[in-house]
């Protein structure tokens, strides 16, 4: 039920805005906790650990390109400062952030 529906939050290219819980509940007229375990149940991932994983994708995809910096990345992902954002990123992906670690 909950996997068909969650695309267009997948397929989202503004993730700079706060992410809540609440009106995605509201949309399918469920609270907020019953709509997080169902989420869980079905795809395995917390909400936030699927949003935390498209901005880190999302941010990746960005870090190919040499002229966006890493405060423009930061902003577009949503992460309030560049630190914040190189803290998330090396938790996530297990290693610092440099213009080679994805090659092309």
């Amino acid at each position: 039920m909950l996997y068909a529906e969650k695309k267009p939050l997948h397929k989202s290219n503004d993730l700079r805005r706060g992410f809540s819980v609440m009106p995605l509940a509201d949309k399918f007229h469920l609270s907020a906790g019953h709509l997080s375990v169902l989420f869980k149940k079905e795809t395995g991932l917390t909400i936030s650990d699927f949003v935390k994983n498209l901005r880190m994708k999302k941010a990746k995809e960005m870090l190919q390109d040499p002229t966006i910096k890493i405060y423009e990345v930061a902003e577009r992902v949503g992460l309030q400062t560049p630190a914040y954002f190189t803290y998330q990123f090396k938790k996530n992906e297990s290693c610092t952030y440099s213009r080679n670690t994805f090659p092309k």
